[in-house]
Formats: C-alpha cells, sequence, structure tokens
C-alpha cells in the first residue's frame, strides 16, 4: 500500500490544533478550579448572610426574613411532589422544568427572573421538605461585587484568580516551548540533511542522493536535489566523454592525414630526385599524388561536416521534395561508382509519389555514406539491394547487402565517431565518420535508422523509417 503524501501544511495544522486543545483544556481545568472555589463562597456567603434555616422547624411564619424582603427576596417550603407548603396563600404545584428553570435563574415572575437557592431539610416531624429562596437576578448580579466587602473571603477569591492566572500563563509557555520544539526538530532536521547533501555536491561528489521520511515538500526538494545531482554527474560524464572523443579526433585525424600526406611526400621525392624518369611513370606518380590528396580533401570535409552538425547554429533547411524521385536519382548519380567497384545494383522502387520535407544536401550525405560503406566494406561481386516502400504513414528506405558481416563489437557503437572495422584501420579513405553523420542527420530529420544483421535473404541492412507529416 501506497503510503499517503505527507505535507508540511498538514503537519502545521496538526501541531497547532494540539497547541490549542492543550490551551484549552489547561483554561478549562484553571476555570473549573476557579469557578468551583468562587461559587462556593459566594453561595456559603449568601447562606450565612441571607437565608434562613428552616432545619426543625414547622412554625415557618416565625422566622425572620426582613433581610429578605428589603432585597427583594423570600422563600418557600415544598414537598416532595415540589407541592407549596408554605406561604399557604395560593396552591401552588411546581414542575420539573420550572425547578430548573429556578435554579439556572430563568424562572419568571410578572416579567423579572429569579434565581432559587434550593435546600432539601427535615421538619419537626421528620418530614422532608425543600426550601427555595427566592432572589432577583439583579441583586444577585450585584452581591459578589458589592455585598461582600474586602476582607478575608475577598483576598482569598483574588488569591485564586491570581494563582489560576499564573498557572494558566505556565501552562501556556510550557504548551509554546513544546510545539516550537516538535515543529523545529520537523522542519530542521530536513534541511540539514539538505543543506550537508548541498556541501558534499559543491566539493565534487556528484554521486550524493538524499532519501529521508518527511513531509511532501521536503521529500519533492530531495528529489530535486537528486534530479540536479544526477545531471550534473551527467554533464560531468559527458564532459569526460567529450575530452575523450577530442583527443581522439586529434589522434585519429592526424593519423588519417599522416598516411595520404606520406604518399604525397614519397612520390613528389621521387619524382624530384628522379627527373630523368619516363614522363609516363612521373604521371603515375603525380595522379597517386593527386588522388591521395583527393583523400584528405574528403577526409577534412567529413571532418568539416561532422563539427559543423555539433555548432549550436545548425539547422536544417527543409523543403517539400518527392522522396521517390530524391532517392532515384541519388541511385543515378552513384550507378557508375558502384558499376566500376565491380558490385551488383538491385532497386525495388515504384513509381509513386511521397512528398515529405527534407534538407537534400543533408538526406543526400547521409544516404551516399550508407551506399560508400555497403561498396568500401565487401568484396567484388557483392549484392547491393535498395528498396523503398510506406506503411503506416512511415517510409522505409532499406539499404541491404549480401557481403561481409559486421562483428558485434562494432555494430554496438558503429554510429559513434571515429569507429572503424578491422578491415578498415588501414584504409586513409576510411574516416570512421560516415555513419556518425548519417545518425546525426536522420536525428535532425526525426527519423530512425536501424541495422540487422541478418535481414531476410541478405547478410546485413540498414534500414530508415522516417515518418510521413
Amino acid at each position: 500500500m501506497e503510503n499517503r503524501k505527507k505535507k508540511l501544511e498538514v503537519t502545521l495544522i496538526k501541531n497547532f490544533c494540539f497547541f490549542s486543545i492543550v490551551i484549552v483544556i489547561i483554561f478549562a481545568i484553571v476555570a473549573s478550579v476557579i469557578s468551583v472555589f468562587n461559587n462556593s463562597k459566594i453561595v456559603n456567603t449568601l447562606e450565612e448572610k441571607y437565608i434562613v434555616s428552616c432545619e426543625g422547624k414547622s412554625r415557618y411564619e416565625d422566622i425572620d426574613i426582613s433581610e429578605l424582603k428589603r432585597n427583594g427576596a423570600w422563600f418557600e417550603i415544598l414537598n416532595t411532589d415540589y407541592e407549596r407548603q408554605y406561604p399557604r396563600a395560593e396552591y401552588k404545584k411546581y414542575t420539573s422544568i420550572e425547578i430548573i428553570d429556578i435554579v439556572n435563574g430563568n424562572y419568571e415572575i410578572d416579567g423579572k427572573k429569579y434565581r432559587g437557592i434550593v435546600k432539601k431539610f427535615y421538619d419537626e416531624q421528620n418530614r422532608q421538605r425543600i426550601q427555595v429562596t427566592f432572589f432577583p437576578i439583579d441583586f444577585l448580579r450585584v452581591t459578589p461585587t458589592i455585598n461582600i466587602p474586602l476582607e478575608e473571603e475577598s483576598i482569598h477569591f483574588l488569591g485564586i484568580y491570581i494563582v489560576g492566572i499564573i498557572l494558566f500563563g505556565i501552562g501556556y509557555c510550557l504548551t509554546v516551548f513544546c510545539v516550537s520544539k516538535k515543529i523545529k526538530v520537523e522542519l530542521t532536521k530536513p534541511i540539514n540533511l539538505l543543506k550537508e547533501a548541498m556541501k558534499e555536491l559543491g566539493s565534487g561528489n556528484y554521486k550524493k542522493r538524499l532519501s529521508f521520511k518527511a513531509e511532501y515538500e521536503f521529500v519533492e526538494m530531495a528529489n530535486s536535489f537528486n534530479c540536479m545531482a544526477q545531471e550534473m554527474e551527467d554533464a560531468v560524464k559527458q564532459k569526460e566523454e567529450e575530452e575523450r572523443l577530442r583527443r581522439q579526433l586529434i589522434s585519429d585525424i592526424s593519423h588519417d592525414i599522416r598516411t595520404p600526406l606520406t604518399v604525397v611526400q614519397g612520390y613528389l621525392l621521387t619524382v624530384i630526385n628522379d627527373l630523368e624518369n619516363s614522363k609516363s611513370k612521373n604521371i603515375e606518380y603525380l595522379k597517386r599524388c593527386f588522388e591521395s590528396s583527393v583523400e584528405m580533401e574528403q577526409l577534412l570535409q567529413q571532418l568539416s561536416d561532422y563539427n559543423r552538425m555539433f555548432r549550436v547554429d545548425y539547422k536544417l533547411n527543409k523543403e517539400l521534395v518527392d522522396f521517390t524521385e530524391f532517392v532515384k536519382n541519388i541511385l543515378a548519380d552513384q550507378y557508375h561508382y558502384i558499376e566500376v567497384n565491380k558490385n551488383i545494383l538491385r532497386v525495388e522502387v515504384d513509381e509513386e509519389e511521397r512528398n515529405i520535407f527534407i534538407d537534400k544536401r543533408e538526406m543526400r550525405r547521409a544516404i551516399i555514406n550508407l551506399l560508400n560503406n555497403a561498396v568500401q566494406h565487401n568484396d567484388e561481386d557483392t549484392t547491393i539491394e535498395i528498396r523503398l516502400t510506406e506503411y503506416d504513414r512511415k517510409i522505409y528506405l532499406v539499404i541491404a547487402d549480401d557481403g561481409k558481416k559486421i562483428p558485434k563489437d562494432i555494430s554496438s557503437c558503429m554510429y559513434e565517431p571515429f569507429v572503424k572495422g578491422d578491415q578498415s584501420r588501414n584504409d586513409s579513405s576510411n574516416s570512421g565518420l560516415g555513419l556518425a553523420i548519417v545518425k546525426k542527420v536522420l536525428d535532425a530529420h526525426e527519423a530512425a535508422i536501424y541495422f540487422e544483421q541478418p535481414y531476410k535473404k541478405y547478410t546485413k541492412a540498414f534500414i530508415i523509417v522516417m515518418p510521413v507529416k
């Protein structure tokens, strides 16, 4: 089961809800303590000063109630059924709801509210009776503050309030401190881990990764850090690989240029040292010098093309082209070259028009490079087949041959620059850039190239797949 994402917002809400609940509990406890002491003192004071005692008495009219009357109060005696026993001037039976209203101060007589203090007692005949002393609400509201003098009881009340406030303040401060520590630990732990990881990343440790359980936002930060570290590690590896390729480039180009250059120098030196040779021999030497210079020119052109494709401003000049006619023209131009090298060319290209946007110059170079590979790396009488088909809005150009197989160690990296087969290592005309250029051109066209070995009845095949847009 996947863990739910723990968000920082939820953590803060939980912590402050916990904080609020604790504060409310502390406040309720303190208020309850104060209320118990305070109410008991007020009631006791009222009982001592105003409420008369009816315990063991039956002649209630003899009781002195002058103090009650001065404050608009009186008392009544009820039996256990809440029937009025005294005074007897008018029969009255209270309901349970009325008794509750009396106790809560919601009992109304002629639009005026009264509150009753209820006490149970036994009269002279040992009968249980209920004494209800009625006080006007206004009288009770001012009694605790006006009628009670600031003597020992009032000082006691004040002390309770002060102690309560102090306890509340201490509880509040402790709660704030605990909640703050809890939030600090939950927030600073992942931040410190991230800070330490950033230091290691700054010192060059690009393999550092973060993994911890925390709120969703911190997990996202850790994931972003890991992505950044991975990108930096990949960038460093790419830079190292580019540096390796640069050194290999210098080494391979130096070697490839040195071979035809040595040939040119050798023949020119022969001609210079032996000017008396026959004219036909000198012409032969000069022809070979020219051929070697052509090889150097082709090599430098391929190097220039490959380097140009990696420039920032490299872009294609696409135009709408009938690809079927385009391929036919290339094959017509290369037919003589294939024939001279004594290879057999088979073409399966129909007359259907296939219009797509391509850079004619770049695509021509890519197709010719594949044809040249098929000619240069195979023996005479090798059959080379060119097939053009369309399926599912994709154009397939197949260049297959029944020549030599390509070793697995070469086929796995054949699109990398300066990769050559064993038979091509001493061939100065092969720079090892042909397939690298093909791959770069097709990538720029958003096309793909696949290599299959074997392919149907042929030894191998290169298959170009171009989407029709």
